[in-house]
């Protein structure tokens, strides 16, 4: 987009910053896009959501290896006091691994 003030730019930041944040945007605003710029919104959409779905499945991978680590542990009876804890979370995966309390 050339000019970043234009109401276009505004509209078009609206609607990234609602995706980013998981905030609602009223659709019904991408209408007051011009037709060059409409047309975007829809490939913003797939694009976000493609990288989204790409770094839930990176940290879910994350997230096994570590569970993998620490199902290892206790199988060998390595796991001591700096073992890890599955705890729920707001992220992608729904779970994370932190470091258990002592």
């Amino acid at each position: 987009m050339a000019n970043p003030t234009s109401e276009d730019s505004r509209i078009l930041t609206r609607f990234v910053l609602a995706l980013g944040n998981e905030t609602p945007f009223a659709i019904c605003d991408l209408y007051d896009l011009e037709l060059e710029t409409f047309e975007r919104a829809p490939q913003i959409l797939i694009e976000w959501r493609r990288d989204k779905s790409c770094a839930s499945k990176v940290k879910l991978f994350d997230l096994s290896v570590q569970a993998d680590a620490l199902a290892s542990g206790f199988a060998t009876g390595r796991a001591g006091s700096g073992f890890l804890r599955l705890s729920a979370t707001s992220l992608d995966t729904g779970f994370v691994i932190t470091p258990a309390a002592r």
